[in-house]
């Protein structure tokens, strides 16, 4: 599964099937900042890395948050 697979699974868990993709933007989705800790948190691969408030700023789509959620896992944002 992909990194946006996971996060359009993740998401479609928290407010329900409905259409998206990369472009799709999580305010549209109901995603609002709480939400989006929480997908972050159910897509980590270590949930006591800490999250970096700037980076959450950036991001705005499905592909933000799955380009965020791939580098994160994969150490670059520690």
């Amino acid at each position: 599964m992909t990194a946006t697979e996971s996060v359009v699974a993740c998401i479609a868990r928290r407010v329900g099937d409905q259409p998206m993709d990369e472009t799709s933007e999580l305010v549209a989705l109901g995603v609002d900042s709480l939400l989006l800790l929480r997908v972050i948190a159910d897509l980590a691969a270590d949930e006591t890395q800490e999250i970096d408030p700037h980076a959450l700023a950036e991001i705005v789509t499905v592909g933000d948050l799955a380009d965020f959620i791939s580098r994160w896992n994969s150490g670059v944002l520690r």
